[in-house]
């Protein structure tokens, strides 16, 4: 891509104005002398800019005016700026439901989120500058540094999952700390020049502590041999202990799923038990008398 900068001066016309870029080892790799504004570094015919290739480094560009053409007479003031040129960079991300295909909230560094609020099934888009670029590499890593999953994404938007269009795929959020990283390229497949790599730290969590929890049990009495455990929050991993009326353990069970359980009660004599549900983590302790009959 060719770039150009245009010089503006105070008054609008002057003699001329001389434009100096340097490198940033302080080398001169361009002068350009303008007698006719607009004062274009790369020169222009008009304002048909011709520009030039900056290749990514850092800048020094300086700019005089003078009272005559080819910098002659008396000089004015000097503007002097520093500027970087880069391939690209991923200046943010975006955290989203992939149900619902809707944006949640920026992603940012030390970012905490929690199942409850969001649901499972979330998605990442990683915003590049410019917009569209070569292609961008995803990795995702655990709190023990592996890299659990990686993405090459050659079109926009960019989505750690994948995407069709504006239906994104989504990931099966877990519990855990993780680090994320996206680097843009200059091609696609992650070839050609790596540009910025932006890297975030974050972590999930099942619920936040001021979040009510609602666990409900069901039917009430039991008639067909089944009851079911609804949560708010994400049950898996929670265990669900029923007791008969003399405190006997008869049935001791690990849940798998996410919110909505079944237990098979089958085997239980008709009378009332004691069933109790308890998780650390999610503060719950769930003590409830149910009926089977």
């Amino acid at each position: 891509m060719k770039l150009d900068v245009r010089a503006n001066t105070t008054p609008e016309k002057v003699g001329s104005v001389q434009l100096v870029l340097k490198n940033e080892n302080g080398q001169v790799i361009r002068t350009q002398v303008e007698i006719n504004g607009p004062y274009a570094l790369g020169g222009n015919v008009g304002t048909d800019f011709t520009g030039i290739m900056l290749t990514p480094g850092k800048y020094t560009l300086e700019a005089t005016p003078f009272s005559e053409i080819l910098a002659r007479g008396t000089a004015g003031q000097s503007l002097t700026v520093n500027f970087e040129v880069r391939d690209g960079m991923i200046s943010g991300f975006t955290l989203v439901n992939a149900d619902t295909d809707s944006v949640i909230a920026p992603l940012k560094d030390g970012d905490v989120i929690f199942l409850s609020r969001t649901g499972r099934n979330l998605d990442v888009i990683a915003q590049a500058m410019p917009e569209k670029v070569g292609s961008v590499r995803f990795e995702l890593y655990n709190a023990q540094g592996e890299l659990i999953r990686t993405r090459l994404e050659n079109t926009a938007p960019y989505v750690l999952g994948g995407n069709t269009g504006m239906n994104y795929n989504g990931l099966n959020a877990r519990p855990g700390k993780y680090t994320l990283k996206a680097t843009p390229f200059t091609g696609i497949m992650a070839q050609g020049r790596a540009g910025q790599t932006l890297t975030v730290n974050f972590e999930i969590k099942r619920r936040a502590p001021e979040d009510p929890i609602r666990v409900t049990i069901y039917p009430n009495p039991a008639l067909e041999g089944y009851i079911y455990i609804e949560c708010v929050a994400d049950l898996s991993g929670c265990v669900v202990q029923i007791f008969d009326d003399q405190g006997n353990l008869v049935i001791e069970q690990e849940l798998n799923e996410e919110f909505l359980n079944q237990i098979d009660i089958s085997r239980l004599k008709e009378g009332i038990y004691i069933i109790k549900l308890l998780e650390e983590e999610l503060g719950i302790e769930i003590i409830e008398r149910i009926v089977i009959e």
